[in-house]
């Protein structure tokens, strides 16, 4: 007679372990060196990015989020330590610019995209790149050169951005 088994109950890991944990376990690991054998090492992306991935996380917070302590995969990636966003400098004044167009897209107002903006750019870290264009490079858009400098001085993995080049 065969015993029945009971089945485990399924369980998500983000149910016991939550992402918010990642930089306070990896602070635990560097204070008790003994402990790293237990904690593989901990995967950290860097990229730049664009301004048109920053009015998405812009308007996906004005208009999709239901709840205000909710955060997107992006923002929860950055506050977890695994990704360090960039962004050149210039992108700070291109949102403030067209903020108004975000509030009205999203309809809300210009201070609700505001106080957004104030939120998430916390989660950037601004850079501003020390080379210029060189005559000697074609560039697809000569706009995005800071785009292609910050990743190229910061050695990051890529550009972050919807564009195809």
């Amino acid at each position: 007679m065969r015993a029945k088994q009971t089945p485990l109950p399924q369980r998500r890991l983000e149910q016991f372990l939550r992402s918010d944990l990642l930089p306070q376990l990896v602070a635990l690991k560097e204070a008790v060196p003994m402990l790293a054998p237990l904690f593989p090492q901990v995967l950290q992306l860097r990229l730049v990015a664009d301004a048109d991935r920053v009015q998405a996380e812009l308007r996906w917070r004005l208009q999709r989020r239901r709840n205000q302590a909710a955060r997107s995969a992006l923002h929860e990636a950055i506050d977890a330590g695994v990704l360090v966003l960039f962004a050149p400098r210039y992108v700070r004044h291109e949102i403030e610019k067209h903020l108004g167009d975000i509030a009205d897209e999203t309809g809300t107002s210009v201070a609700d995209a505001k106080r957004e903006w104030d939120i998430f750019q916390d989660c950037l870290r601004f850079y501003s790149p020390r080379s210029s264009p060189s005559p000697s490079e074609t560039y697809a858009d000569i706009n995005d050169f800071s785009y292609l400098a910050t990743w190229r001085e910061l050695d990051s993995l890529g550009v972050y951005t919807k564009d195809r080049y």
